[in-house]
């Protein structure tokens, strides 16, 4: 093989590595905005905080693979020999450090997602709890309120006959149909429940 055809397959090589860059960097963009779509969905600020540090670490360590990645291939058009083993390698590490980065961007912000999805989880259902024991005491009010009126209302129903005699509650009681026969604590009792019925 003449250095002619070494240079060129060098070449052919290097333009392919870009290639194969350039189609991953449109991955990890197409990846970065569905990652975003789904982010925005969370209205927790430590969740957006905390995705955003991450995001900017990813585009750091992959402005760092490039910046290794120029100063190779320069370094590289010293020799045919030496820029072809040189793109070889670079390329290998341009692949592997542009994974490494998207993996870890993408695992931290897998986790971001997950952390803010369990305590939305968790306040929804600490509300949850919050508001069935509010339920319960206001039904418990409710119940207490309703036992108390009618306590009162009773005890009111019960002094208007107070001053009867035994003679004059039968007559009242014969006039609703109702037995009269009974102590006077009985017929005033008789008569306060035919009242509230």
């Amino acid at each position: 093989m003449t250095s002619t055809d070494t240079y060129t397959t060098a070449a052919h090589q290097a333009r392919t590595a870009v290639e194969q860059s350039a189609e991953l960097w449109k991955q990890s963009s197409q990846s970065l905005t569905e990652q975003t779509d789904r982010f925005w969905q969370f209205p927790q600020l430590d969740a957006v905080s905390d995705a955003t540090r991450k995001y900017f670490e990813y585009l750091q360590d992959g402005l760092e693979v490039n910046k290794n990645v120029a100063v190779k291939w320069v370094g590289a058009l010293t020799s045919v020999v030496e820029a072809w083993r040189d793109q070889l390698e670079t390329v290998s590490d341009f692949q592997r450090g542009h994974s490494q980065a998207i993996s870890t961007w993408i695992s931290s912000e897998s986790e971001t997602f997950e952390d803010a999805a369990r305590q939305q989880s968790e306040q929804v259902e600490q509300a949850q709890r919050e508001q069935q024991e509010q339920a319960r005491q206001a039904e418990r009010e409710k119940a207490r309120a309703e036992r108390e009126q009618n306590r009162r209302a009773r005890q009111e129903a019960r002094e208007r006959y107070q001053g009867l005699t035994k003679a004059e509650l039968a007559e009242k009681l014969a006039e609703r149909e109702l037995p009269k026969t009974g102590t006077v604590d009985e017929l005033i009792d008789r008569l306060v429940s035919a009242e509230s019925n």
